[in-house]
C-alpha cells in the first residue's frame, strides 16, 4: 500500500516538471520574436469644431508580442497614456508628433512616431451686425484651436491684428468682415461676417407749431423741413408730411430741405427716412407737428342798432366740412351773448362791441376779435318813400387817420317777416348828393353828386359840420339833414 502511494507521488512531480518545461520552452520561443511598434490614427488630419477639441482615436497595430506595456506621447504636452487603444482630444491647432513605445516580455521595446495635423476654426461674434453711422463695431474672437495670430479685415480698408478689436464705421454701406487665424503654422480664413451701416436721419421743422394756409393773408403757412444725415454717402431722402403727401429727393449731400403747407388744422406725425449706399436705410425719424387753424370772420358793413346782423365765418383750416375732423365755433358778441353755429346772427344795442370768434379743428384752437360799432348817431332816417321804401345814411364818425377821412354811406331797407333789414343798395337809377356846411367858418363842401352809394370825404378845416344828403331814385327824392354831425379838431390833416 505504501509502495503504491509513493509511486503516485512521483508521477505528480514528473507531470509538474513537464508542464514547467513546456511553459518555459514556449516563453523562450516567443521572446525570440522582437516587437515592431505601429499604430493608426483616425483622423490623421482634421479641424476643431467644438470647444472640447478634435477627438482622435489611436489603435495599436504593433507586432512581435505578446506586449506587456504601451506608452503614448500625443505631442501636445498632455500627460502620457498607457492604454492599448487610447482616444485623445486636441484643443490646440498644429502638427503634433505622436510617439508609441511598446514592450514585450523579453523585455524588448520598439517605438514609432506619426504626425497628426489639427486645423483651427476661425469664428467671431457678432457675425452679422447692423447699426447707424457712426457705428462702432466691437468684435470678440471665439475661434477654436487657441490661435495666437489674428488678422482682421473690416471691409472699409481698415485692418487689425489684435484678438478682440473694434472698428468705427463713419459711412453708410454694407461691409464684409473677415478673420484669419494661425497657430503652429496651421491657418484658417473661413470666418466672414456682414456689417450693415445705415445712415442716421434727423430733421427740424420751422415754424413748429404753425398755422394752416390763411385764405385771407397767406401768412404763416409755409413749413420749412430741414433734414440731415450722418453716414454719407446718402442716395435719397423720403419725406412723409403726415397728411398723405410725400416728397422724395435725390441726395446732393448730407442735407435735404423742403417745404410743405397744410390746408387742414391737425396734429401731424411727420417723418424722414434716409437711404444710403448699398441698400442701407435709416430708421424712420418722427416729429409731431401741430398745425393750428386761423380764425377769421367777415365784418358786417351794415351794423345797425336794433337790427339783425349777419356774421359769416371765414376761418381757414377745414371748417367747411367735418369729414377731415371735428370742428366747433364759439362766438362772443361783447354784450354777454354767445353762439356756437358757423354763421350766426345777432342784434346789438347802440355802442361799440368786441366780437370774438374761437374756432377749434381736431382739438386745435385759434381766436380772433374785431370791433363792431352800432352807434345810433351814425344812422339817420331820411323819410319814408313810396311803398314803404326808406333810406338811411351812416357816417363813420371816428375817421381814418391821419388825414381825417370819413366814409358816408346811404342804405335802403327792406321788410322781412316784419323786421326791417338794411340792404346793400343798387346804384342803377339812383343818385346821391352830399353837402357839408361848417358852423363856424361858413365853409361849404359840395355839392358832391355821385351814383355810388358811399363817398370818402376828407375834412381839412377845423370846424363842426352839418351833413345834408339828397337821394333821388325812380320814385322820389329823399332828404335828410343832420346838424353838427362831424367835429374836426386840430390842424388840417389831424384826426377826427
Amino acid at each position: 500500500m505504501k509502495k503504491f502511494e509513493k509511486i503516485r507521488s512521483l508521477r505528480k512531480i514528473r507531470t509538474s516538471i513537464l508542464i514547467f518545461l513546456v511553459v518555459l520552452l514556449a516563453t523562450v520561443g516567443f521572446a525570440s520574436a522582437s516587437p515592431v511598434a505601429n499604430f493608426t490614427a483616425n483622423p490623421t488630419s482634421g479641424q476643431i469644431v467644438t470647444s472640447t477639441g478634435l477627438p482622435v482615436q489611436f489603435t495599436d497595430t504593433s507586432t512581435g508580442g505578446p506586449m506587456i506595456n504601451w506608452t503614448w506621447n500625443f505631442g501636445d504636452g498632455s500627460p502620457l497614456d498607457h492604454a492599448i487603444n487610447p482616444s485623445h482630444s486636441y484643443v490646440t491647432a498644429g502638427t503634433f508628433p505622436v510617439n508609441l513605445i511598446v514592450w514585450n516580455v523579453t523585455p524588448e521595446f520598439s517605438q514609432v512616431t506619426h504626425n497628426v495635423t489639427i486645423i483651427p476654426l476661425a469664428q467671431f461674434v457678432p457675425f452679422n451686425s447692423t447699426g447707424n453711422a457712426p457705428f462702432n463695431l466691437q468684435l470678440t474672437d471665439t475661434s477654436f484651436g487657441q490661435p495666437n495670430i489674428w488678422l482682421w479685415s473690416f471691409g472699409d480698408g481698415n485692418t487689425s491684428a489684435v484678438q478682440n478689436p473694434s472698428n468705427l464705421y463713419t459711412h453708410s454701406g454694407t461691409y464684409k468682415v473677415n478673420l484669419s487665424i494661425e497657430r503652429n503654422l496651421q491657418t484658417n480664413m473661413s470666418a466672414n461676417g456682414t456689417v450693415i451701416v445705415n445712415p442716421l436721419a434727423g430733421f427740424t421743422i420751422n415754424p413748429s407749431p404753425g398755422f394752416v394756409i390763411n385764405s385771407s393773408t397767406f401768412q404763416n403757412t409755409v413749413f420749412q423741413f430741414n433734414g440731415t444725415a450722418t453716414g454719407t454717402p446718402v442716395v435719397s431722402y423720403l419725406w412723409n408730411f403726415g397728411d398723405g403727401s410725400t416728397s422724395s429727393q435725390a441726395a446732393t449731400g448730407n442735407q435735404s430741405n423742403t417745404t410743405h403747407t397744410y390746408p387742414i388744422a391737425n396734429t401731424y406725425l411727420t417723418n424722414l427716412t434716409v437711404f444710403g449706399s448699398g441698400g442701407t436705410v435709416s430708421a424712420t425719424v418722427d416729429e409731431s407737428l401741430q398745425v393750428y387753424p386761423v380764425a377769421d370772420f367777415i365784418t358786417p358793413t351794415n351794423t345797425v342798432a336794433g337790427r339783425l346782423v349777419q356774421f359769416n365765418d371765414n376761418s381757414s383750416g377745414g371748417f367747411n366740412s367735418d369729414i377731415t375732423g371735428p370742428r366747433t365755433w364759439a362766438w362772443t358778441f361783447g354784450d354777454g351773448a354767445t353762439a356756437d353755429s358757423q354763421n350766426p346772427t345777432h342784434i346789438f344795442q347802440p355802442g361799440r362791441y368786441t366780437v370774438t370768434l374761437t374756432v377749434t379743428k381736431n382739438g386745435l384752437a385759434n381766436t380772433t376779435s374785431k370791433i363792431i360799432s352800432t352807434d345810433s348817431p351814425n344812422l339817420y332816417l331820411l323819410r319814408s318813400g313810396i311803398n314803404g321804401n326808406t333810406y338811411y345814411f351812416m357816417a363813420n364818425k371816428y375817421g381814418i387817420p391821419p388825414l381825417g377821412i370819413i366814409r358816408f354811406a346811404a342804405y335802403p331797407t327792406r321788410s322781412v317777416l316784419n323786421t326791417r333789414l338794411i340792404s346793400t343798395p343798387t346804384t342803377i337809377g339812383t343818385t346821391y348828393r352830399w353837402d357839408f356846411y361848417g358852423a363856424n367858418t361858413l365853409t361849404h363842401i359840395g355839392p358832391i353828386v355821385t351814383s355810388n352809394y358811399y363817398i370818402d370825404q376828407q375834412f381839412r378845416t377845423e370846424d363842426i359840420y352839418t351833413v345834408v344828403l339828397n337821394v333821388t331814385d325812380s320814385r322820389d327824392t329823399y332828404t335828410v339833414t343832420k346838424p353838427r354831425l362831424v367835429v374836426v379838431r386840430g390842424s388840417a390833416g389831424g384826426g377826427i
